[in-house]
Protein backbone atom coordinates (compact mmCIF):
# COMPACT_ATOMS: atom_id res chain seq x y z
CA UNK A 1 0.00 0.00 0.00
CA UNK A 2 1.24 3.37 -0.69
CA UNK A 3 1.76 6.23 1.16
CA UNK A 4 -1.03 8.00 2.60
CA UNK A 5 -1.87 10.98 0.07
CA UNK A 6 -3.34 14.89 1.31
CA UNK A 7 -6.47 15.54 0.29
CA UNK A 8 -6.00 18.54 -2.40
CA UNK A 9 -7.04 21.84 -0.87
CA UNK A 10 -10.55 23.28 -2.50
CA UNK A 11 -10.29 26.00 -5.16
CA UNK A 12 -13.16 27.73 -3.73
CA UNK A 13 -10.67 30.03 -1.87
CA UNK A 14 -10.54 34.53 -2.10
CA UNK A 15 -8.30 35.41 -4.67
CA UNK A 16 -5.10 36.59 -4.06
CA UNK A 17 -2.36 38.38 -6.01
CA UNK A 18 -1.04 35.20 -7.26
CA UNK A 19 -3.75 34.25 -8.99
CA UNK A 20 -4.02 37.18 -11.45
CA UNK A 21 -0.81 37.34 -13.48
CA UNK A 22 0.67 40.43 -14.72
CA UNK A 23 -0.75 41.95 -17.63
CA UNK A 24 0.96 43.51 -20.95
CA UNK A 25 -0.14 45.13 -24.09
CA UNK A 26 2.47 44.65 -27.37
CA UNK A 27 0.02 47.37 -28.44
CA UNK A 28 -1.03 45.35 -31.50
CA UNK A 29 -5.04 46.66 -31.79
CA UNK A 30 -5.71 42.62 -32.10
CA UNK A 31 -4.72 42.13 -28.89
CA UNK A 32 -6.63 45.25 -27.64
CA UNK A 33 -9.76 43.47 -25.78
CA UNK A 34 -7.60 40.49 -24.07
CA UNK A 35 -5.49 42.96 -22.25
CA UNK A 36 -7.98 45.45 -21.64
CA UNK A 37 -10.15 41.65 -20.17
CA UNK A 38 -6.94 40.76 -17.75
CA UNK A 39 -6.70 44.46 -17.05
CA UNK A 40 -9.77 44.56 -14.93
CA UNK A 41 -8.94 41.59 -12.98
CA UNK A 42 -4.85 42.83 -12.02
CA UNK A 43 -5.28 46.96 -11.73
CA UNK A 44 -7.77 47.11 -8.84
CA UNK A 45 -5.48 44.68 -6.85
CA UNK A 46 -2.73 47.05 -7.17
CA UNK A 47 -4.11 50.39 -6.17
CA UNK A 48 -6.13 50.07 -2.76
CA UNK A 49 -9.21 52.33 -3.29
CA UNK A 50 -9.43 52.28 -6.95
CA UNK A 51 -13.17 50.34 -7.12
CA UNK A 52 -14.41 53.30 -5.34
CA UNK A 53 -12.39 55.63 -7.56
CA UNK A 54 -13.59 54.32 -10.31
CA UNK A 55 -17.22 54.34 -9.51
CA UNK A 56 -17.74 57.82 -7.42
CA UNK A 57 -14.03 59.72 -7.60
CA UNK A 58 -13.15 59.68 -4.05
CA UNK A 59 -10.42 58.17 -2.27
CA UNK A 60 -9.68 57.52 1.57
CA UNK A 61 -7.29 58.96 3.41
CA UNK A 62 -5.45 58.39 6.10
CA UNK A 63 -7.77 59.29 8.68
CA UNK A 64 -10.02 57.00 6.99
CA UNK A 65 -12.15 60.56 5.69
CA UNK A 66 -13.43 60.77 2.08
CA UNK A 67 -11.62 62.87 0.06
CA UNK A 68 -14.05 65.11 -2.33
CA UNK A 69 -12.83 67.82 -5.18
CA UNK A 70 -15.65 69.92 -3.30
CA UNK A 71 -19.20 69.78 -1.85
CA UNK A 72 -20.97 69.06 -4.61
CA UNK A 73 -19.07 66.20 -4.84
CA UNK A 74 -19.50 65.57 -1.81
CA UNK A 75 -23.07 65.96 -2.21
CA UNK A 76 -23.75 63.77 -5.08
CA UNK A 77 -21.84 60.60 -3.49
CA UNK A 78 -23.88 60.98 -0.42
CA UNK A 79 -26.85 61.18 -2.10
CA UNK A 80 -26.48 58.87 -4.80
CA UNK A 81 -27.87 60.90 -7.40
CA UNK A 82 -25.85 60.12 -10.19
CA UNK A 83 -25.10 57.22 -12.07
CA UNK A 84 -21.73 55.22 -10.88
CA UNK A 85 -18.88 55.00 -13.22
CA UNK A 86 -17.84 51.84 -14.64
CA UNK A 87 -14.11 50.40 -15.66
CA UNK A 88 -14.67 51.18 -19.02
CA UNK A 89 -16.33 54.59 -17.98
CA UNK A 90 -14.91 55.65 -14.78
CA UNK A 91 -16.34 58.61 -13.03
CA UNK A 92 -15.57 61.82 -14.15
CA UNK A 93 -15.90 65.16 -12.59
CA UNK A 94 -15.38 67.22 -15.76
CA UNK A 95 -15.18 70.93 -14.23
CA UNK A 96 -16.08 72.29 -10.78
CA UNK A 97 -19.59 72.26 -10.43
CA UNK A 98 -20.14 69.59 -12.97
CA UNK A 99 -20.96 65.99 -12.97
CA UNK A 100 -22.32 63.20 -15.12
CA UNK A 101 -25.81 62.40 -15.63
CA UNK A 102 -27.92 62.37 -12.90
CA UNK A 103 -30.04 58.87 -12.10
CA UNK A 104 -33.58 59.62 -13.63
CA UNK A 105 -36.50 59.59 -11.32
CA UNK A 106 -39.11 58.53 -13.98
CA UNK A 107 -38.97 56.35 -16.95
CA UNK A 108 -37.34 58.71 -19.95
CA UNK A 109 -39.93 58.58 -23.36
CA UNK A 110 -37.44 57.08 -26.50
CA UNK A 111 -38.14 60.43 -28.04
CA UNK A 112 -36.34 62.45 -25.18
CA UNK A 113 -32.62 63.31 -26.01
CA UNK A 114 -30.09 61.79 -23.97
CA UNK A 115 -29.29 63.39 -20.51
CA UNK A 116 -26.81 66.17 -20.44
CA UNK A 117 -24.14 67.02 -17.94
CA UNK A 118 -25.43 68.12 -14.86
CA UNK A 119 -24.12 71.36 -13.55
CA UNK A 120 -25.36 72.56 -10.31
CA UNK A 121 -24.09 75.44 -8.24
CA UNK A 122 -21.57 74.75 -5.30
CA UNK A 123 -23.43 74.93 -2.06
CA UNK A 124 -21.44 74.61 1.23
CA UNK A 125 -22.70 71.32 3.68
CA UNK A 126 -25.12 72.29 6.06
CA UNK A 127 -24.74 68.91 7.65
CA UNK A 128 -22.60 69.31 10.77
CA UNK A 129 -21.89 65.25 10.40
CA UNK A 130 -21.40 65.24 6.52
CA UNK A 131 -18.52 67.54 7.58
CA UNK A 132 -16.67 65.70 10.00
CA UNK A 133 -16.91 62.61 7.47
CA UNK A 134 -15.39 63.65 4.27
CA UNK A 135 -12.41 67.31 3.02
CA UNK A 136 -11.47 68.48 0.15
CA UNK A 137 -8.58 67.70 -1.62
CA UNK A 138 -8.46 67.76 -5.71
CA UNK A 139 -4.97 67.40 -5.40
CA UNK A 140 -5.15 64.36 -3.80
CA UNK A 141 -7.51 62.77 -5.76
CA UNK A 142 -5.20 64.42 -9.13
CA UNK A 143 -2.26 62.82 -7.94
CA UNK A 144 -4.01 59.35 -7.33
CA UNK A 145 -5.24 59.80 -10.69
CA UNK A 146 -1.97 60.23 -11.86
CA UNK A 147 -1.04 57.12 -10.20
CA UNK A 148 -3.86 55.00 -11.75
CA UNK A 149 -2.77 55.87 -15.30
CA UNK A 150 1.64 54.97 -15.11
CA UNK A 151 -0.02 52.05 -13.18
CA UNK A 152 -1.39 51.03 -16.52
CA UNK A 153 1.01 52.31 -18.79
CA UNK A 154 3.74 50.12 -16.88
CA UNK A 155 2.04 47.14 -18.08
CA UNK A 156 2.74 48.77 -21.92
CA UNK A 157 6.45 47.95 -22.67
CA UNK A 158 6.56 50.64 -25.69
CA UNK A 159 7.89 54.15 -24.86
CA UNK A 160 6.40 55.67 -28.46
CA UNK A 161 3.11 54.16 -27.12
CA UNK A 162 2.95 54.95 -23.93
CA UNK A 163 3.87 59.08 -24.77
CA UNK A 164 0.86 58.78 -27.27
CA UNK A 165 -1.45 57.50 -24.90
CA UNK A 166 -0.44 59.69 -21.60
CA UNK A 167 -0.69 62.86 -24.28
CA UNK A 168 -4.25 61.76 -25.43
CA UNK A 169 -5.70 61.03 -21.90
CA UNK A 170 -4.07 64.27 -20.62
CA UNK A 171 -2.36 62.54 -17.81
CA UNK A 172 -5.52 61.15 -16.50
CA UNK A 173 -6.02 57.48 -15.51
CA UNK A 174 -9.28 57.53 -15.69
CA UNK A 175 -9.64 58.98 -19.12
CA UNK A 176 -6.76 56.23 -20.18
CA UNK A 177 -9.20 53.54 -19.08
CA UNK A 178 -12.30 55.20 -21.21
CA UNK A 179 -9.94 56.23 -24.25
CA UNK A 180 -8.56 52.36 -24.60
CA UNK A 181 -12.42 51.12 -24.08
CA UNK A 182 -13.68 53.21 -26.52
CA UNK A 183 -10.35 52.42 -29.34
CA UNK A 184 -11.42 48.50 -28.56
CA UNK A 185 -14.98 49.04 -29.27
CA UNK A 186 -14.23 50.78 -32.54
CA UNK A 187 -12.21 47.93 -33.27
CA UNK A 188 -14.50 45.29 -32.51
CA UNK A 189 -17.28 47.20 -34.76
CA UNK A 190 -14.49 47.74 -37.80
CA UNK A 191 -14.10 43.67 -37.08
CA UNK A 192 -17.36 42.78 -37.53
CA UNK A 193 -17.92 45.32 -40.47
CA UNK A 194 -15.20 43.70 -42.37
CA UNK A 195 -16.46 40.39 -41.54
CA UNK A 196 -20.12 41.18 -43.06
CA UNK A 197 -18.86 43.04 -46.20
CA UNK A 198 -16.93 39.87 -46.51
CA UNK A 199 -19.47 37.46 -46.35
CA UNK A 200 -21.34 39.84 -48.36
CA UNK A 201 -18.50 39.22 -50.94
CA UNK A 202 -18.62 35.83 -51.15
CA UNK A 203 -22.27 35.31 -51.35
CA UNK A 204 -22.77 37.55 -54.41
CA UNK A 205 -19.88 35.52 -55.79
CA UNK A 206 -22.09 32.34 -55.15
CA UNK A 207 -19.45 31.03 -52.10
CA UNK A 208 -20.57 29.28 -48.69
CA UNK A 209 -19.21 31.93 -45.96
CA UNK A 210 -18.03 30.39 -42.79
CA UNK A 211 -20.97 28.73 -40.79
CA UNK A 212 -20.78 28.55 -36.61
CA UNK A 213 -21.42 24.38 -37.15
CA UNK A 214 -18.01 24.13 -39.55
CA UNK A 215 -15.28 22.59 -37.73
Amino acid sequence: MGPKRTPAKTTTTVLDDTDVSDPSWDARDRTLMIYLHELKRWLPRQKTGLKNFIKFGYIINRSNKVVVCNDNHWNSVHESSFVPGTFEKPFQLISSGTLPPTRPSSPTPSSAPAPALVTVALTPSTSTTDTTRYVHGPESIEEFDDSVMQLVLGTIPHADKCEQLETACGGSGRKLLEYLHVKASKISNANATNINTLMNVMQAKGLEGPSPASG
